[in-house]
């Protein structure tokens, strides 16, 4: 349930099995897993891709919505804007194989929260970490070092400034 609807979603575990199973009517592009079990504010919210990255944030104690699929549809970003005065900060964790798409929903929001990009790194593996397997110190650690995201202007800009204020540099 979210402010644009209800719908439900199943996992397939087995070998060769489609991942989710959805209505075909669902409209998953205008809801949010996770709605319901928003506290009523908090320093942080963490926008992620699918409901095990979603549920998996909630177990570390960190307010997640899934978007359901890999992109940020109109009506969640309007229903996401509708939490800026409860949670101040997004911190994106998406899939790192959609890392642009971060990058991306950064760029819609940025005039309504801070955001961080935030990257899980490797699993044991040598795989990129998945939100949905992170443990509770690296989904942390992720959003501890997440990248402040500054609009148009890129976060290396940034850092280019902050040296050059040090150094007395003026543009």
């Amino acid at each position: 349930r979210s402010p644009a609807g209800t719908s439900w979603t199943a996992r397939m575990m087995g070998p060769g099995d489609p991942r989710y199973l959805n209505p075909s009517d669902s409209g998953h592009g205008r809801l949010l897993l996770g709605w319901e079990q928003l506290p009523a504010s908090g320093p942080i919210l963490a926008p992620v891709e699918g409901p095990m990255d979603c549920m998996r944030n909630w177990m570390h104690g960190i307010p997640s919505l899934a978007l359901l699929g890999k992109s940020m549809s109109e009506a969640q970003e309007t229903t996401i804007r509708s939490l800026r005065k409860r949670f101040p900060c997004l911190a994106i964790m998406l899939d790192d194989e959609e890392r642009s798409m971060q990058w991306r929903i950064a760029e819609r929001l940025c005039d309504a929260f801070e955001i961080r990009i935030c990257k899980l790194g490797k699993a044991e593996d040598g795989s990129s970490l998945d939100p949905g397997a992170a443990t509770s110190e690296q989904a942390w650690s992720a959003i501890d070092r997440g990248e402040r995201y500054v609009g148009k202007r890129s976060a290396v800009s940034e850092r280019a400034e902050a040296v050059r204020a040090a150094l007395g540099i003026r543009r």
